[in-house]
C-alpha cells in the first residue's frame, strides 16, 4: 500500500520522451519551410505579427514587474539599494500607463538589468529583463523597413541548421538552432512549427545512476543502544532497561515511476524490568524479536517517507514474584494468575514493543529527512531555482540493483535534448550524465554579460562543495581576475567521440585595476585510457583569441598579445593538460562509519553530445 502511495505521489509530472524518429525531423523542417514560403508570398504578415507581439510584451513587462516588486516587499529594507539603483518608482509609474511607454526609460532600465553585476542573474531581475529587452526589440522591429526580409532570412538559416542537425549532429549546428529560434522567439514570431520544434528537443539532458551497493554503503549499520524501559500490561507497571541489538540495512525497491528505497531494521530487544500491581511485585526478563520497515522516496526537491511498518514476537520470564502485604495466598494468586495471562501479555508486549518502534524510528529518520531537506533546499534547490537551473521535470524509475534519475533542464527556450541518454557503465555505483544542451542552453542564458569575480567565484564553489575545486585558487589577491562574460553563447561545450570541447567567451576581463578587451578561451580534450584509468588529456595549447578572430585576416596586437599571455596563464591552472578523473570522498551526515565513502573514476567518455563518467566503490 505504501509503496503504490508513494508512487502516485512521487510520480506527478514525471517527464516522458520518446527519440525523434526520421519522420519527425521530416515533418520539422517542412513545417519550417513552409512558415518561410508563406512569408516570403505575404510579408505584411511579420508586421501583423509584431505588433500583437508587442501588445503581449507589454503584459508579460508587468507581470514581471510585480514579481519583482513582490520579492521586494518581501525581502524588506534589504531591498532598497536594488529599488534605487533600478530607480523603481519611476517605473512603477511607466508600468501604469496604458499606452506605449517612452523607450528612454525602459533602455535605461534594461541596461542596468544587463549589466552583469551579481545578484541580476535571479530569476526575478531575469525576467524583467527578458521581457523588458522583447518589448524594446518589437517595438524597434516595427519601425524598421526591412524587417521582414530579415526574418526570413533567420528563419531559412534555422532550415539549414535543422536539416544539417538532423543529418549529422554537432555542437556548432546545435547553437545555431538555438539561437536563430532565440531570435524569433524573443520577437514572438515563431510559427507552427516552434511546437515540432520543442517536441523533437524534448528529451531529458541529464542523467544519474546509483547502485544499491552505493546506497547500503550510506545507510547499513549495526544497532546496539540501550536506554530505559517503561510500559504497562495487564495493570502491571513495569520499569527497567532495554537493549536493542540488530541491523538497519537498505534495499532497493522495483518501481516504474519513483525512486524508492527501502528500510529494514531486524534485530532483538532484551528487556529487565521490575514489575508493580497492587500488592504484588515481579522480576521479569524479555525478549522481542522484531523486524521495522519502512519506505524512502526522492521527489524532484526532497526525500519523503512511509510511515514505520513493524512486526515483533515476545516470549517473556517472570524471574521472581512476591507480595508485600497478604503473605502467601496473595502469592499463590499472583503467580496463578501470571501463568494464566502469559501469552496474552506477550503479545500485548510486541504490540507495544512495534508501536515503540515505529514511534523511534519515524523520529529518528524524520528528523535526518528534514535535516537533509533543508541542506538540499539552502544549499542546492534555493541558489538554482532562484536562476533558474533547477531541473523543471524530473522522473526516477527503481530496478533491483539501481536507481536511475532523468532529469530535464530546458532553459527559457523549452528546448532539452534531442535523444536518450546511451546505455554505459551499467555496471558502475555512481554515473552522472550531462548533455551539451544543459550547459550551451540553460547555464549559458545564466551567464550571458554576468560581471564574475575571482573572489566570488571561489567563494561560491566553497559553499557548494565544502573546498575550493583545484584551479579555482586566487592566484594574487592583490590582483584579482574578473570577467565580463559575452551576452551570447558565454559558455560553451561540445562532447562528441571521446572529444571534450570548452569554450569560455569574455566581452572584458579585468586583473586588479588593469582592463583589458574581449578573447575567448578554447581547451580541447582527448579522453584516453592510461595506467591510472580514463584522463583527458589537452590537445595542444588553450585556444585564446578575440572574438570572431581569423588568423589569415590579421594578427594579434601587441596588447592583445599581453593579455593572451595573461590569460593563458591563469587559465592553464583551470584547464591543465591532463585531467584526472576526481576520486570522491563522502561521510554522511549523522553516519556512524569510521572512515568515508571512496568513490574512484571507473568511466568517462564522451558520446552523441553526451559526457558520463562514472564511479565505483573502494574496496
Amino acid at each position: 500500500m505504501f509503496v503504490r502511495l508513494l508512487e502516485k505521489e512521487l510520480g506527478k509530472g514525471r517527464g516522458r520522451f520518446s527519440p525523434a524518429s526520421p519522420d519527425h525531423w521530416t515533418k520539422l523542417t517542412q513545417a519550417i519551410e513552409d512558415w518561410v514560403d508563406s512569408l516570403k508570398r505575404e510579408p505584411h504578415q511579420v508586421r501583423d505579427q509584431l505588433a500583437a507581439a508587442l501588445q503581449r510584451a507589454q503584459s508579460e513587462c508587468r507581470t514581471a514587474f510585480r514579481r519583482l516588486e513582490d520579492r521586494f516587499r518581501i525581502a524588506g529594507p534589504s531591498a532598497e539599494g536594488w529599488r534605487e539603483y533600478l530607480e523603481f518608482s519611476r517605473l512603477s509609474e511607466l508600468m501604469e500607463l496604458e499606452k506605449s511607454w517612452p523607450g528612454e526609460v525602459l533602455e535605461k532600465t534594461y541596461q542596468r538589468l544587463a549589466a552583469g553585476y551579481p545578484g541580476l542573474e535571479l530569476r526575478c531581475f531575469a525576467d524583467l529583463r527578458e521581457a523588458l529587452r522583447a518589448y524594446l526589440l518589437r517595438e524597434r522591429s516595427l519601425l524598421d523597413e526591412q524587417i521582414a526580409t530579415r526574418v526570413v532570412e533567420v528563419g531559412q538559416q534555422l532550415l539549414e541548421a535543422v536539416r544539417g542537425y538532423s543529418r549529422e549532429p554537432s555542437a556548432e549546428k546545435l547553437m545555431e538552432i538555438y539561437q536563430t529560434f532565440s531570435w524569433l522567439r524573443i520577437l514572438g514570431l515563431e510559427g507552427d512549427w516552434a511546437s515540432e520544434l520543442t517536441t523533437v528537443f524534448d528529451g531529458p539532458n541529464l542523467h544519474v545512476r546509483f547502485s544499491e551497493r552505493l546506497i547500503q554503503a550510506a545507510v547499513d549499520r549495526p544497532v546496539d543502544d540501550t536506554g530505559p524501559f517503561e510500559d504497562v500490561i495487564l495493570g502491571t507497571y513495569l520499569v527497567g532497561t532495554s537493549r536493542t541489538r540488530g541491523h538497519l540495512r537498505a534495499f532497493l525497491v522495483p518501481s516504474e515511476t519513483a525512486a524508492l528505497v527501502g528500510l529494514v531494521l531486524e534485530g532483538t530487544i532484551h528487556t529487565d524490568a521490575r514489575g508493580f500491581n497492587g500488592p504484588v511485585q515481579v522480576l521479569t526478563r524479555g525478549q522481542t524479536s522484531i523486524t521495522a520497515e519502512k519506505l524512502l522516496g526522492f521527489g524532484r526537491k526532497e526525500l519523503v517517507s512511509s510511515p514505520t511498518y513493524s512486526e515483533a514476537c515476545t516470549d517473556s520470564e517472570l524471574l521472581n514474584l512476591w507480595a508485600i502485604r497478604g503473605g502467601a495466598l496473595v502469592e499463590a494468586i499472583a503467580w496463578r494468575r501470571a501463568w494464566s495471562q502469559k501469552p496474552l501479555a506477550d503479545a500485548i508486549a510486541a504490540e507495544h514493543a512495534e508501536a515503540r518502534m515505529n514511534e523511534r524510528l519515524d523520529k529518528e529518520i524524520g528528523k535526518r529527512l528534514a535535516e537533509a531537506n533543508r541542506q538540499f533546499s539552502s544549499r542546492i534547490w534555493d541558489p538554482l531555482e532562484d536562476r533558474g537551473l533547477y531541473p523543471q521535470t524530473v522522473a526516477w524509475r527503481t530496478t533491483a540493483s539501481f536507481v536511475e534519475g532523468l532529469l530535464w533542464q530546458k532553459g527559457k527556450l523549452g528546448l532539452g535534448s534531442p535523444s536518450l541518454p546511451p546505455r554505459i557503465f551499467m555496471d558502475q555505483d555512481l554515473v552522472l550524465g550531462i548533455h551539451e544542451t544543459a550547459i550551451n542552453f540553460a547555464l549559458s542564458e545564466t551567464f550571458a554579460g554576468m560581471i564574475l569575480r575571482e573572489v566570488e567565484l571561489r567563494k561560491w564553489a566553497e559553499d557548494f562543495w565544502g573546498q575550493v575545486p583545484p584551479g579555482l585558487e586566487v592566484e594574487d589577491p592583490t590582483e584579482p581576475w574578473t570577467i565580463v562574460f559575452a551576452s551570447e553563447r558565454p559558455i560553451e561545450v561540445a562532447f562528441r567521440g571521446d572529444l571534450l570541447s570548452i569554450t569560455l567567451r569574455g566581452q572584458a576581463y579585468e586583473k586588479g585595476d588593469k582592463s583589458f578587451p574581449g578573447m575567448d578561451v578554447t581547451a580541447i580534450y582527448r579522453i584516453e585510457d592510461s595506467p591510472e584509468g580514463r584522463v583527458a588529456v589537452r590537445q595542444g595549447d588553450l585556444r585564446i583569441y578575440p572574438p570572431r578572430f581569423k588568423e589569415e585576416e590579421r594578427k594579434l596586437t601587441a596588447r592583445e598579445q599581453v593579455l593572451r599571455t595573461l590569460l593563458a596563464r591563469r587559465f592553464a591552472k583551470l584547464f591543465p593538460e591532463r585531467w584526472a578523473g576526481p576520486r570522491i570522498e563522502w561521510m554522511p551526515k549523522g553516519s556512524e562509519r569510521p572512515s568515508p565513502i571512496v568513490l574512484t573514476t571507473a568511466g568517462w567518455t564522451t558520446i552523441d553530445g553526451w559526457l558520463f563518467m562514472g564511479w565505483n566503490l573502494s574496496q
